[in-house]
């Protein structure tokens, strides 16, 4: 999955950025570096740019630019369930 085809409001994991090198040092430079978390906050009203935020800070990149950004999508949820499941073991820790 790339960047520009994250839902609003999802969060993923940067993967690798594949473009010519002067596009993707560019987009290094502003923190979109493999290991990075970033979620999509908004779009544009004709859908070009998307707001990211990532590192802290807000950012707003072109969807071709967004488009070259490799993301893994986390399921937090799946996390949440691994950290109360099984419910006897938690039990014994109160």
């Amino acid at each position: 999955m790339t960047l520009n085809e994250l839902p609003m409001g999802e969060t993923g994991r940067i993967e690798s950025v594949n473009d010519d090198a002067a596009v993707s040092r560019r987009l290094m430079e502003m923190g979109i570096v493999p290991g990075v978390s970033v979620r999509v906050l908004k779009s544009a009203p004709f859908g070009d740019p998307i707001e990211i935020r990532l590192l802290g800070y807000n950012l707003a990149v072109r969807r071709n630019e967004a488009a070259t950004v490799n993301i893994s999508v986390a399921k937090f949820w799946l996390i949440l369930v691994a950290a109360i499941w099984p419910p006897e073991i938690n039990s014994a820790r109160t």
